[in-house]
């Protein structure tokens, strides 16, 4: 049997799903899913095509004008929407299977070999790339060219706060950022050079289980 294709075929259905998808998207945007520029082309896009939409269903603007439109911007949404759940949503491991139910999304089976959960926390490597900025690399522990996850590793997980003291424990960390690549880049301002931020760094398998948090590192803002 085929597989069921996410986005609806017919155009009720699909002007219906498209509106419930970019409500959902703004949220991972928020979270650093999604580029900006991504979700903004998107909500562009979508607004274009549900003008055509609304026209066409309506006898006083339903023309051939409309109806051609329609197809178009619907062509171009669509191939943006398909290109985003490719590279952004479809694999990541860090949305939920309920998330990914909720933007209209399918949920793939679970493969017969599950993911082994990391069971030592990344390497870490500071670096400097321009002023109040920081470089925080991370890499399989004992390897010391900074690259590579461990097998079945899919992101890695960074916390950390703004503070002249060593926080008690990883929940006093406030801020998160999840990334499948290496570094990690932290921007600030520049009023705050010469301050410290206190960070840690973890391991996230294809399976969304995370591994044991590294020591906590303090670094200086440059």
């Amino acid at each position: 049997m085929a597989k069921k294709d996410y986005v609806p075929e017919r155009e009720d259905d699909f002007y219906i799903w498209s509106i419930n998808f970019k409500k959902h998207l703004a949220a991972y945007v928020d979270r650093g899913v999604i580029p900006p520029g991504i979700y903004e082309e998107i909500v562009e896009k979508g607004e274009r095509y549900e003008t055509y939409y609304v026209r066409t269903n309506n006898l006083d603007t339903r023309t051939r004008v409309t109806i051609v439109g329609r197809r178009g911007a619907r062509k171009a949404y669509e191939k943006l929407i398909r290109e985003t759940v490719r590279e952004y949503l479809a694999n990541n491991h860090t949305l939920t299977d309920l998330e990914k139910i909720s933007i209209g999304l399918n949920i793939p089976k679970a493969g017969r070999t599950p993911a082994p959960v990391a069971t030592t926390a990344p390497s870490v490597e500071i670096g400097i790339s321009r002023l109040a900025h920081l470089k925080i690399h991370v890499y399989e522990n004992g390897h010391s060219n900074r690259r590579g996850k461990p097998d079945g590793q899919h992101c890695a997980e960074l916390a950390w706060i703004h503070s002249p003291v060593k926080p008690k424990s990883w929940n006093d960390l406030t801020h998160t950022i999840v990334s499948t690549k290496s570094p990690f880049k932290l921007e600030f301002e520049d009023d705050m050079r010469g301050e410290t931020i206190w960070f840690a760094v973890r391991w996230e398998n294809t399976r969304g289980q995370k591994g044991p948090w590294s020591a906590m590192i303090d670094a200086i803002i440059p």
